[in-house]
């Protein structure tokens, strides 16, 4: 005759269709398998029907297995004691019926595309092979791990992280079964790390309260439920339950707990959803995992940040989280944190970091500043701060609402002295093609002059008579034609065409260069600041990702701006940008709001040029959330609502203005001065006056000033020539 346990272990193998065990192998460890090792990793089918036979007399069997002793002389008393404490609670069949028949309502109807690890301290667990039997009739191929913990130290932490990777269903659910010893489950979830969680279920099947969903293992679980059983029903215990000894207790009565995180004027609470006897009859009519984000009753959530315009501003500072709560001001955050905060029903609360910094990585694992707050829990979710991957092994990221990226200020350039006004129109190339054009039009002249002139024999062509014929014509003053030939007329007739073309672009584009004041091209780049001689740069004190950019890139031009960086405060780079050559480096968003509140006049004007080139510096702006948080996902949506609708984009241009006009308000003294600009007429004409025409009076006393001198070389040669003629000519005589 086969012994009992051969026989149990037959009929595991047929009723644990897509059951999967875990881990394959049994260890000397803490950890116990629920059912034989040949089931493990492979999903198997309903039995044949001969192999039913023999599954229907384990079933009329089965009543003895409470009477048969833990298989294995060697199972420690440890584990002996958390098997009689299940039994125990188990000794009524009817109440264990309906604890199935509950449980697997809940599975069926809202948890059946979920991954379910079952977790018990016993070695059998009546409870869970009745869940088995449910499950194996399962067709979305999603599997059940049953896992079955002893009470001794050094749980596996990576255990259920592991067996949650492996799965690819879209939820997944905890079955607890304390089994008599809520405290090894409890230890078990702590090394696990189920805080880190939140969206994994909890359903626990204990003998005590619910009160055991207070622990501090599960304060980030969005739903958690405890199925308490009991044969003495009285129907006590309907109000609240406190807090108090989570660990057991006094013993409840056929109660399904569920846990709420904020229904207690914004704090967590357990309350009894339903009476026994209405779970076991029908359907429960209030859902058991409801929308824990729709009203948040008033919470307040502990917010860290850091004074960054236009992104978040407040009263006061500098003393730290100890400082206390400070007062925002109207910035980005605050009105993104005042939209949610109306919304969904929460308060906040917002401190500086201890630290002043975003986050500064220690080495041991640890941060300070904003990464270091949400590392610790000291704050629940922090406002604007950079993504960086080596950040998100403390805290947990938002979606990226905006990107900020560093740009350069400097001086905006002069304008070009009018006095090249006249030059401007054609660029220096155009010039030298305008002039070879000419001189290929004087030799093209003269060359026709001689043949002409060796065809029909009238003599040799001047040179300079071509020469300044040429020139005649691109001034549009051209004399008679040098030659009748028809040759000469159609090459006459060519090079008028080509002034008239010449001297059209001329007139037009002299005509908007006098007009409208012309400027240097202004610096976008660090490679056009390093091409300016004589001008510096400098920054801010660098920390965080601004310090990042610049020390750890490989660039070779922005290390040498690295090198001659100069670091001081802003108020004194503003000041030396107004003064001298000088560039300031910064991220764009701060820039603008600086110079637009001080360097701004109420006509909009700025000497100030932002460069068109930005450089990144992270991948972008978030909310930093700590590890865990339940809520991140609720904010994130509100969040992604808000770009979506375009508020992010709108309310920065609005920040930014109203910052300035509150500036300028408080200073009355506008310490911009506008520019000199050109005089216009009410109709926007713009009126030409001698300072736009003092490049033509330039050029024409030059033009006057070379033909005195070459009147008065032409006169001294002339002057010359005579006296040595009256020298020679009494002495040949």
């Amino acid at each position: 005759m086969r012994s009992l346990a051969t026989i149990e272990d037959l009929f595991l193998k047929e009723v644990a269709a897509s059951v999967m065990i875990w881990p394959p192998e049994r260890q000397q460890s803490n950890l116990t398998l629920r059912t034989v090792p040949e089931a493990a990793g492979r999903k198997m089918r309903l039995a044949s029907p001969p192999r039913c036979i023999l599954c229907v007399c384990v079933l009329l069997t089965s009543f003895g297995w409470q009477l048969v002793p833990a298989a294995g002389a060697e199972a420690s008393s440890d584990q002996r004691r958390a098997t009689v404490g299940l039994r125990t609670s188990m000794d009524n069949e009817t109440l264990g019926a309906q604890v199935g028949a509950i449980a697997n309502q809940l599975i069926e109807d809202y948890l059946s595309e979920c991954q379910l690890v079952m977790i018990s301290t016993s070695q059998r667990s009546s409870l869970f092979e009745q869940i088995a039997r449910t499950t194996a009739k399962r067709q979305n191929g999603v599997g059940v791990v049953a896992l079955e913990i002893g009470r001794r130290e050094g749980h596996q932490p990576e255990l259920l992280p592991m067996v949650w990777r492996d799965a690819g269903a879209n939820c997944r659910v905890l079955f607890l079964d304390d089994g008599g010893d809520t405290s090894s489950i409890l230890e078990f979830l702590e090394a696990s790390e189920l805080s880190r969680h939140p969206d994994v279920r909890v359903i626990f099947v204990g003998t005590s309260t619910g009160r055991v969903l207070y622990h501090r293992v599960f304060r980030n679980t969005i739903h958690a439920l405890y199925l308490s059983f009991d044969n003495n029903f009285s129907g006590q215990e309907a109000h609240r339950l406190p807090r108090d000894d989570v660990r057991g207790g006094f013993r409840a009565n056929g109660r399904l707990y569920q846990r709420c995180l904020y229904c207690l004027e914004g704090e967590e609470s357990v309350r009894p959803l339903l009476e026994w006897e209405a779970l076991a009859q029908r359907r429960p009519p209030v859902t058991p995992f409801p929308d824990q984000f729709r009203d948040f009753f008033g919470h307040r959530f502990r917010v860290v940040a850091m004074r960054t315009l236009p992104w978040m501003d407040y009263e006061g500072g500098g003393g730290g989280w100890a400082g206390g709560p400070l007062t925002p001001r109207d910035s980005l955050n605050a009105r993104m944190l005042r939209t949610m905060a109306e919304h969904s029903n929460f308060t906040y609360e917002v401190r500086e970091p201890p630290v002043g910094r975003f986050g500064l990585y220690l080495g041991n694992g640890s941060w300070t500043g904003i990464v270091g707050a949400l590392q610790q829990d000291v704050a629940d979710f922090s406002t604007e701060i950079g993504l960086l991957p080596p950040r998100l092994q403390a805290m947990e990221p938002s979606f990226i609402y905006a990107r900020d990226r560093i740009v350069i200020a400097s001086p905006k350039p002069g304008p070009l002295p009018q006095h090249l006004a006249i030059s401007r129109p054609f660029a220096g190339t155009v010039w030298l093609l305008v002039l070879a054009g000419v001189l290929v039009s004087d030799v093209v002249v003269w060359v026709l002059l001689r043949v002409v002139a060796w065809v029909t024999g009238a003599g040799d062509a001047e040179v300079g008579g071509s020469v300044l014929y040429s020139w005649a014509v691109l001034m549009e003053n051209p004399p008679p034609p040098p030659s009748s030939s028809s040759t000469i007329r159609v090459t006459v007739g060519f090079l008028l065409l080509y002034t008239l073309v010449i001297n059209s672009a001329y007139r037009s584009s002299l005509i908007a260069h006098l007009t409208v004041q012309g400027f240097p091209p202004p610096i976008n780049s660090f490679e056009d600041l390093l091409e300016q001689g004589g001008w510096t740069w400098g920054s801010q004190p660098l920390f965080g990702t601004f310090f990042v950019f610049f020390n750890q890139s490989s660039d070779p031009v922005v290390q040498q701006i690295y090198a001659g960086m100069e670091v001081a405060s802003m108020d004194e780079h503003l000041a030396e940008i107004l003064k001298k050559r000088h560039a300031f480096v910064d991220f764009k968003y701060n820039l603008r709001t600086q110079v637009a509140a001080r360097l701004t006049d109420a006509l909009g004007y700025t000497p100030v040029h932002l460069s068109r080139s930005e450089y990144p510096s992270y991948v972008g702006d978030i909310w930093g959330f700590r590890k865990g948080a339940p809520f991140r996902h609720h904010i994130c949506m509100l969040q992604q609502r808000l770009i979506e609708a375009g508020l992010i984009d709108f309310w920065l241009r609005d920040v930014i203005r109203a910052y300035a006009d509150r500036h300028r308000a408080q200073k009355k003294d506008d310490s911009v001065e506008a520019t000199e600009r050109l005089s216009q007429d009410r109709d926007g004409t713009v009126v030409l006056n001698l300072s736009h025409l003092q490049g033509a009076f330039y050029l024409l006393l030059l033009g006057h000033g070379a033909a005195l001198l070459l009147l008065l070389l032409e006169v001294f040669v002339v002057r010359v020539r005579c006296a040595s003629r009256d020298i020679t000519g009494p002495a040949m005589k």
